[in-house]
């Protein structure tokens, strides 16, 4: 790599929400077991992904995980 290489950009697709928004919507949007085990489940996948990768994430924050409708 370049020295002169300073900036990293990752461009992604938009999706409909945050997991910060659904914490907040005040029981609009319902929960379930299933729904939670899921979204775990993907979350811990993708850290341990990154930290397989050697990609440190110095933001992990509700905010910060993106969700489809799909969750």
């Amino acid at each position: 790599m370049s020295k002169d290489c300073k900036h990293v950009f990752l461009v992604m697709e938009l999706e409909t929400t945050d997991i910060r928004s659904l914490i907040h919507s005040n029981g609009e949007v319902e929960f379930e077991e299933e729904h939670l085990k899921h979204i775990m489940y993907n979350l811990l996948c993708a850290v341990n992904f990154m930290d397989s990768a050697n990609i440190v994430h110095r933001d992990l924050k509700p905010a910060n995980i993106l969700m489809n409708n799909q969750c």
